[in-house]
């Protein structure tokens, strides 16, 4: 995947007629910055999207003496692509583009349930991770504000292939208890509005 974008991004900047730009897309809980190089007809955006999620809930149990139960999860996410698509002038400042992202992912997930006053323990009691890739057939539009800057929406059915490993460790020693790995293929729907500055 590396390696591939690497070759692309080459024979791309080598072309005199291309153009380099920058662009950013951010949701509550991740951000994506993208590096679109259109040459004539054509606009290859090699990208990079980062997640951070973190949720927290309590329950309480007894009566007389309440104990609270807090349980913690956090999942970091990075994808690493490369978008190609073909671009098609709709009007005067808007354009349509098809196509599709590659991607390279890599995830972990954290968790652990603590009651009362007792500390978090060192090492998750459930760490998962989560590598693989994705391949995002897309469709999308850019509008022109000024000549060099532009906003546009993009939406795209993203097949997601993955390996993954769950690792259970004991609530009172720390050790592994279980150990699982799988192979998950995911399909979802994914929409984004896109910001682009073209130096």
């Amino acid at each position: 995947m590396r390696r591939a974008l690497a070759i692309i991004c080459t024979l791309v900047a080598t072309s005199a007629n291309a153009e380099v730009g920058i662009g950013v897309s951010a949701k509550t809980d991740s951000a994506t910055v993208y590096i679109p190089i259109t040459v004539k007809r054509f606009m290859i955006e090699p990208y990079v999207r980062a997640t951070e999620r973190e949720s927290e809930s309590a329950t309480s149990s007894g009566t007389i003496f309440p104990v609270t139960s807090t349980s913690v999860s956090d999942l970091e996410a990075y994808a690493v692509g490369v978008g190609v698509f073909r671009l098609v002038p709709l009007a005067e400042r808007f354009t349509l583009y098809y196509g599709a992202r590659l991607a390279s992912i890599d995830e972990e997930s954290k968790s652990y349930t603590v009651s009362g006053t007792t500390p978090p323990p060192a090492e998750p009691q459930q760490l998962s991770t989560a590598e693989g890739h994705s391949l995002m057939p897309t469709l999308g539009f850019h509008y022109n504000i000024v000549e060099r800057l532009s906003i546009g929406a993009e939406i795209g059915v993203e097949r997601a292939d993955v390996d993954t490993e769950t690792i259970s460790r004991s609530t009172t020693t720390g050790l592994i208890t279980a150990t699982s790995t799988s192979q998950i293929t995911a399909t979802d729907t994914r929409a984004n509005v896109i910001l682009r500055f073209f130096f």
